[in-house]
């Protein structure tokens, strides 16, 4: 699909990532069994990329490579030490040309160096785990729901053209469903 964007024009451009979403489920890629049914729908309206990947065994190192364009370091366990590396990525070129940067998440804030990290990357709104209500959280973090719901909401209020990542965290053991 060709994405047809007016010079000038600064739509709103959202990257969720699916914490264990794994492609040979996944029915618009030709997975067996079929088992998304509502993600396939949102391929066929949006614009799904196939050729897009982030290496990584943990959530951080699909962090690095996805916004940086860089695999992300294999004997680190936190972003900890890309804290004083200077990188430029995504966040900070779509800030400097006239977005404003978010990333809410469904774990803490402060899991992995996430904030200290992506605040210094450029993004100037982190939400985590901490900004949700008790109802809404889980042993790791919030349900994915009260995480898109927090998001739709946010950004119906933004005037600017917004940068928003979302990361997901109810596919992630120790799977509890929402209450």
């Amino acid at each position: 699909k060709r994405l047809e964007i007016a010079q000038g024009e600064k739509p709103h451009v959202i990257m969720i990532f699916l914490e264990y979403f794994r492609t040979k489920n996944v029915g618009c890629l030709g997975g067996n069994p079929a088992t998304s049914p509502q993600f396939d729908r949102l391929a066929e309206n949006g614009a799904l990329f196939t050729q897009f990947y982030a290496n990584g065994l943990q959530t951080y190192r699909t962090m690095i490579s996805s916004f940086f364009g860089i695999p992300g370091h294999l004997k680190t366990m936190s972003l900890q030490p890309f804290c004083s590396i200077p990188m430029i990525g995504l966040p900070e070129i779509l800030k400097t040309n006239g977005y404003q940067t978010a990333l809410f998440q469904g774990s803490p804030s402060t899991f992995d160096w996430t904030f200290p990290f992506f605040h210094k990357a450029g993004f100037e709104t982190i939400l985590g785990r901490e900004h949700f209500s008790k109802e809404q959280r889980t042993s790791w973090g919030v349900a994915d729901e009260a995480l898109f719901r927090k998001a739709a909401e946010w950004l119906e209020k933004q005037l600017l053209p917004t940068f928003l990542s979302l990361f997901t965290i109810s596919n992630h053991h120790p799977w509890e469903p929402p209450l």
